[in-house]
């Protein structure tokens, strides 16, 4: 009996939660600032894993069904709901074939309530948020409580290079036995002929060919390069083709030649997934940009296709001066 002379159950209680989602965008960080800038997008393709805090072990929601991963659409977007309210953590895998890198951040999603910034970490081979906890605030009047800040940025670059060497039979086409020219000056230029930046959008500084002549530029951004080479002292450029885009790795394409030391390639187009593979197997490296060079004094012997060009121009300029005197 109470004390008011009643009767009843005091200690009977009941509890109750509210549920709890979480979610945003997954997006390619372009200039990899570790920040969502206006006009980048969403990556499509990646798969989006909920788990406990530990990284590994599955979640269920309300109802009882386990969480499975979920793949973004074009706007980069996820979202897991009806989540009982925990700690957990996000494990975010990228499109595979793209080759994507994970961009500068990382920031605790509970400490940082940024919506534009990376919150994934390289962990384990892999890519997960710090350990986050979804708890809906005492004074949130929602009836859920969503957490729109756990962010991931990745980034894709290309890269140029190939080789600077000694044609030796100067016929413009290297050899197995003609080996590259080391200690060689090797710049990176845009398609206006001022110097490339990088994806960070630092200037791309010059580099020297290593002992086997090789040269290569990185973490560029898509768009059109031109290479330009210090002509060796004491040698020529050789023969070349005038397109770097046909990727064939064992013509030379220094064919704009500035100065009496200097000579560049034409523009060659990077695009992400679309370059060859026969050196490295890797789609977002043109590794074909080459540079052949003879020594001074050296002759060289057109090629079949240039004798035509040679014999074509001279009977055209026959053809003319025929013209002339009748």
């Amino acid at each position: 009996m109470d004390g008011d002379g009643t009767y009843g159950n005091l200690t009977a209680d009941c509890g109750f939660y509210r549920a709890v989602s979480v979610g945003d965008t997954i997006w390619e960080d372009a200039n990899a600032n570790g920040q969502q800038d206006e006009a980048e997008s969403g990556l499509a393709g990646a798969q989006v894993l909920l788990t406990a805090a530990d990284g590994v072990t599955p979640v269920v929601d309300l109802d009882g069904n386990e969480v499975t991963a979920m793949t973004t659409g074009a706007d980069g977007a996820y979202r897991f709901e009806r989540l009982k309210p925990a700690s957990y953590s996000l494990t975010v895998i990228p499109p595979p074939e793209a080759a994507y890198q994970l961009t500068q951040g990382g920031a605790d999603p509970d400490q940082d309530n940024s919506a534009s910034d990376s919150n994934c970490v390289a962990q384990d081979g892999g890519f997960r948020t710090p350990v986050f906890d979804l708890f809906a605030p005492a004074d949130e009047a929602s009836t859920d409580y969503h957490n729109p800040n756990v962010d991931c940025g990745f980034y894709r670059t290309v890269s140029v290079g190939d080789s600077v060497w000694l044609d030796r039979n100067g016929d413009g086409a290297r050899s197995d036995n003609e080996g590259g020219i080391p200690n060689v000056t090797v710049r990176l230029l845009d398609s206006n002929d001022e110097p490339a930046v990088n994806i960070f959008g630092d200037e791309v500084s010059p580099v020297k060919t290593d002992q086997t002549g090789r040269y290569r530029f990185s973490l560029l951004p898509e768009g059109a390069y031109k290479v330009s080479v210090d002509i060796p002292v004491g040698y020529l450029p050789t023969l070349s083709v005038p397109d770097p885009n046909t990727d064939l790795s064992h013509d030379s394409n220094g064919i704009d030649q500035i100065n009496s030391s200097t000579i560049n390639s034409q523009a060659v187009d990077l695009s992400f997934g679309q370059e060859p593979l026969d050196k490295d197997g890797d789609s977002s490296s043109n590794l074909t940009v080459g540079f052949g060079f003879i020594p001074q004094g050296h002759v060289q012997i057109p090629t079949l296709s240039q004798w035509g060009i040679m014999l074509l121009s001279g009977l055209l300029a026959l053809f003319a001066w025929r013209r002339r005197v009748l």
